[in-house]
């Protein structure tokens, strides 16, 4: 945008079939016609995030440095950057835009975000100040939780958690956990022990079957993040669901268990709800296409109805209406929510809202009636999802709960005369 203000274009556009997942800390080189850009996976591991070098005139793209998050270029010469909280330093030729050695490490322990970002600066005149620290990653406890927010936690060891699901039994719990790659574990409700189910690529977002057999997940290992699947007890490989080259999240299933109902990314009308028989010919319909985003579907246990959140109001609101056939809305939350999830026998639906568990009495039927949602209990948010719960067959919940980060740093350090020992450590060529 020009400083005067002004229409707005993009300046760059992700590349969904190399699973970009977002363009971060643009930095404009002295020229003004190109800037350093972090590209990171889609995903939240950093660790594998690259630096390019993005021209404005043309839109190209180059890459420069694999491995790296956070890039500015400073006068000394060189690309400064971040990897896993050390500070690294790569010399760069300006007049050919190109990297000219290797990256090398010049300090270690600089406080960085989990998505990447790195607590330092550098002025034209050769002073860094950064805050001392490491990668600051979050502590997650898996716990059970009753109506009124007591909590028991699961005898699992704190991790990177993501999205939990119980089997349809709840003697069996799905649960995504972050790391080097983002893979799906299962374990006995009771037992201390995980089972890694998923290897290779990143995957998220697990969702059982009706029958217990299999689990259905997020994927990007053929390229855009679609939909697969696989058996529990791993008796066969993986199976694709879904083909598309938008990204789609697996939610909910048809009561009889023979369609999917999931969420799919489009540049052109947001986030859509679409469905897929996992039988015979898998060719997806739409449920719900509109310009507003609607996400995370969740067909009722009688399959008459379907819960959704949407933001067509301008905040996410959560509205019910009828399945497979469409019409007849309802609008459930009435200070936003998300995150909606039905009672194993259809008595209530449960939904996100204002940071707390939301209970709705529903009647289910040919005609849906509601009563006044109920707060329940205070809950967190994980890493920017909402689905951070799921309701057992006895009632309870099961809750990702963020444990408190031990304090951080109270002190920036400065370094005066820095660009001498950037160049004795990486020099330019």
């Amino acid at each position: 945008m020009s400083v005067t203000g002004g229409a707005v274009t993009a300046a760059t556009t992700l590349d969904g079939g190399a699973n970009e997942g977002g363009h971060f800390w643009p930095e404009f080189l002295p020229d003004g016609k190109s800037m350093l850009v972090t590209v990171g996976t889609a995903g939240t591991n950093m660790e594998r995030a690259r630096i390019v070098l993005h021209s404005l005139e043309d839109g190209k793209r180059r890459g420069l440095i694999q491995g790296g998050t956070y890039a500015r270029y400073v006068r000394s010469g060189h690309i400064v950057y971040s990897t896993a909280g050390t500070l690294m330093a790569a010399p760069f030729d300006l007049a050919t835009k190109t990297v000219t050695g290797p990256g090398v490490p010049v300090i270690d322990g600089v406080a960085q975000s989990e998505l990447g970002a790195a607590q330092f600066s550098v002025s034209t005149t050769g002073a860094l100040a950064y805050v001392p620290g490491a990668v600051r990653a979050p502590k997650r406890t898996l716990v059970w939780a009753d109506r009124r927010g007591t909590m028991v936690p699961l005898p699992l060891p704190p991790r990177p958690y993501w999205s939990p699901r119980l089997s349809p039994d709840g003697r069996r719990i799905a649960v995504g956990i972050e790391g080097a790659t983002h893979d799906v574990w299962v374990s006995e409700v009771g037992r201390d022990t995980l089972a890694r189910l998923t290897f290779g690529s990143d995957n998220y977002w697990p969702l059982w079957t009706p029958d217990g057999t299999r689990i259905v997940f997020q994927s990007n290992r053929a390229g855009p993040w679609n939909i697969f699947w696989t058996p529990v007890d791993r008796s066969a490989p993986e199976e694709q669901l879904v083909r598309s080259e938008y990204t789609g999240l697996p939610y909910s299933w048809s009561s009889d268990g023979q369609m999917l109902v999931f969420s799919e990314m489009n540049p052109d009308t947001a986030a859509d709800i679409r469905i897929i028989p996992v039988r015979g010919q898998r060719t997806p319909r739409p449920f719900l296409q509109t310009p507003a985003f609607e996400f995370a579907p969740a067909v009722a246990p009688d399959g008459r109805w379907i819960a959704y959140s949407s933001n067509e109001s301008r905040r996410d609101e959560i509205y019910v209406q009828r399945y497979p056939e469409g019409g007849q809305k309802l609008q459930i939350s009435t200070d936003g929510g998300a995150a909606p999830m039905w009672a194993r026998d259809g008595r209530e639906l449960f939904y996100v809202g204002s940071g707390r568990l939301v209970a709705v009495e529903v009647r289910s039927g040919a005609v849906f009636g509601h009563g006044r949602p109920q707060p329940l209990f205070e809950v967190t948010f994980s890493s920017g999802s909402p689905l951070t719960y799921d309701v057992a067959p006895d009632g309870r919940f099961v809750l990702i709960r963020e444990d408190t980060l031990e304090p951080g740093p109270t002190q920036v350090n400065l370094v005066q005369g820095w660009f001498e020992e950037l160049k004795r450590r990486a020099p330019p060529r």
